[in-house]
């Protein structure tokens, strides 16, 4: 077994490297929402599989399905394991709006500003994933004889919702099982302050299309007789919630569990400050949502309904007076342990046909749905990698929920309930949004963490 020391020394030496490959990684545009990205999504699964196979000696193979992107599955086994530790990472990111400005010109060629990387897919999650692989690398480069097994679990679904992986590990649970399973791919709860999450929300997805007339008509002619279905839906959507957050939709609260009163306590001790994050985190100049709940309450345990985008009728530059025919929004809930995203979806459906005004039709569409999750980190995985944290930064993790989803996380546990989810992000790493971030410190940390874990030192 290497000496901790020896370790640390050699990922402060390899930095260098960590971030010239990382870039390379960043820069392949593997955005799963756009069908034009296809070859990208390729490009970066063949990248990840062409890197295991080559620099860390694994058996690796990318794993297909009918409808899916590819699948990377890297493995690496030893007679003398003591157990064995599945990593999950995703290499999928969001698209790119460049009408939001960024400090780099181009999102995928990443440039190193004040000692963070700024790259899309730097934080989230390729950065986080390429932290866990070359922690494995450096490990095993100074001793080729790992004490555990080591498999890593890739897919290219994540950030557009995609069941390929779920479909993969419910084919596999016995080939796949093991005995802890590893997520990153989410944040540290405050600069300083490591965090493991012991509650994910799921997620139902929908799409809400209303139709007035066969067809666009002019405001003029036929303003003021004509159905207008942007109308129509914003009728629908106003009255699904109140204005002070709360959600109409009948039967919707009931199978709800709330926090345990030691999760609300624990919660309440946590350096928290309200007004700091709705302005520095959030961007904001008030908070929504019930106001009998506290923010982190809100944010982590209750379930939610928002209105993701809507479209219809005109929205280019200029003016055409049109009484739009067709409408459509995006409905998304985040919900939390009991509530199931199939009754749910029933429910909202039920309620979208209810309130539809007369003379209207309107369509609801599931487009996609998780399961929330409630995670124990009282295993041996969770209490070695809060000793790490505390080792690395000084500070020991606290516990905390997820206001995100990571959909596969329920299929995970299939392989194993010794599951962690932590994440090596900041809070502020713009996540989904731009000049998306990960700080070379965070990374370099990051690298440590896993070198340490794998080769059971530390």
């Amino acid at each position: 077994m290497p000496e901790a020391s020896q370790i640390i020394q050699e990922c402060d030496k390899e930095l260098t490297n960590t971030v010239e490959s990382l870039f390379t990684f960043l820069g392949i545009q593997s955005i799963s929402t756009l069908p034009e990205k296809t070859n990208e999504i390729e490009k970066a699964a063949n990248f990840l599989n062409d890197y295991f196979s080559s620099k860390l000696g694994f058996t690796s193979r990318i794993v297909r399905f009918p409808d899916a992107n590819p699948i990377v599955l890297a493995e690496y086994k030893t007679a003398k394991a003591k157990s064995t530790i599945t990593f999950y990472g995703h290499y999928d990111v969001q698209p790119v709006d460049m009408s939001q400005p960024w400090v780099i010109k181009d999102p995928f060629d990443p440039q190193i500003i004040n000692d963070n990387i700024i790259a899309r897919g730097a934080s989230d999650d390729k950065g986080q994933l390429w932290a866990l692989i070359r922690g494995v690398e450096i490990a095993k480069a100074i001793e080729p004889n790992l004490p555990y097994n080591i498999r890593f679990l890739i897919e290219g679904e994540e950030e557009c919702a995609g069941d390929g992986l779920a479909r993969f590990i419910n084919d596999n649970k016995d080939e796949l099982s093991s005995d802890f399973v590893f997520v990153s791919d989410s944040t540290f709860f405050k600069q300083g302050i490591p965090a493991l999450v012991t509650g994910l929300r799921g997620l139902l997805y929908t799409e809400v299309t209303v139709q007035g007339a066969q067809t666009d008509l002019h405001s003029g002619e036929f303003g003021g007789v004509a159905p207008n279905a942007i109308h129509g839906l914003v009728w629908i959507l106003a009255k699904l919630k109140t204005r002070t957050g709360h959600i109409t939709i009948p039967r919707f609260y009931d199978d709800v569990v709330d926090p345990t009163e030691k999760e609300k306590e624990d919660w309440h001790k946590l350096p928290f400050d309200t007004e700091s994050f709705i302005s520095e985190i959030m961007k904001a100049d008030t908070d929504e949502g019930d106001q009998n709940f506290d923010l982190l309450t809100r944010k982590w345990a209750r379930p939610t309904l928002d209105i993701n985008g809507i479209y219809g009728g005109f929205t280019d530059t200029g003016v055409k007076t049109v009484i739009p025919a067709k409408a459509t929004a995006k409905v998304s809930m985040r919900l939390v342990p009991n509530q199931n995203p199939s009754k749910i979806y029933q429910a909202f459906r039920h309620a979208v046909h209810s309130l539809c005004p007369p003379g209207y039709k309107v369509q609801v569409k599931h487009l996609s749905s998780a399961d929330p999750v409630i995670i124990d980190t009282s295993n041996w995985l969770a209490q070695k990698v809060n000793n790490l944290f505390l080792q690395l930064w000084g500070h020991p993790c606290v516990h905390i929920r997820m206001g995100g989803t990571i959909p596969v996380v329920s299929s995970l546990k299939q392989l194993s309930q010794n599951i962690v989810v932590t994440g090596f992000g900041l809070p502020d790493d713009n996540f989904h949004a731009a000049n998306e971030k990960f700080s070379l410190n965070q990374l370099n940390q990051a690298v440590k963490l896993i070198a340490l874990l794998v080769s059971d030192s530390g």
